[in-house]
């Protein structure tokens, strides 16, 4: 049996931000009977934004499988776009409408 109080999870805050969602969602669509679109909108402080994406690259550029951030305001996805750059053989590109704009990192040889 697992006992609560031993329990570890080691989540960055965009992995966090995406589970939030998926429960929120998943809560709310069989509770309504209805499927709706959940958006959690959050303040990263810039030092938190800028480890959780260092992570995150780190990730992308050893899996090479791409990565999509949740939804994020214009400066935020600035930071990002910015972050990525001092990473070789990774691209970000902003995708999505504009009130919910996310970010996917991918792997790519060309830079």
């Amino acid at each position: 049996m697992l006992d609560v109080k031993d329990l570890n999870l080691n989540f960055n805050i965009f992995e966090f931000i995406l589970i939030l969602e998926n429960l929120l969602h998943t809560y709310i669509s069989r509770k309504f009977q209805n499927d709706f679109k959940i958006t959690i909108g959050f303040n990263y402080s810039e030092a938190m934004l800028l480890e959780s994406l260092r992570k995150i690259a780190n990730k992308v550029l050893l899996s090479q499988k791409d990565y999509i951030l949740p939804v994020m305001n214009k400066s935020q996805r600035k930071l990002v776009h910015k972050g990525i750059l001092k990473f070789q053989n990774l691209i970000s590109k902003s995708i999505g409408p504009e009130n919910a704009r996310q970010i996917i990192i991918k792997y790519s040889t060309k830079k």
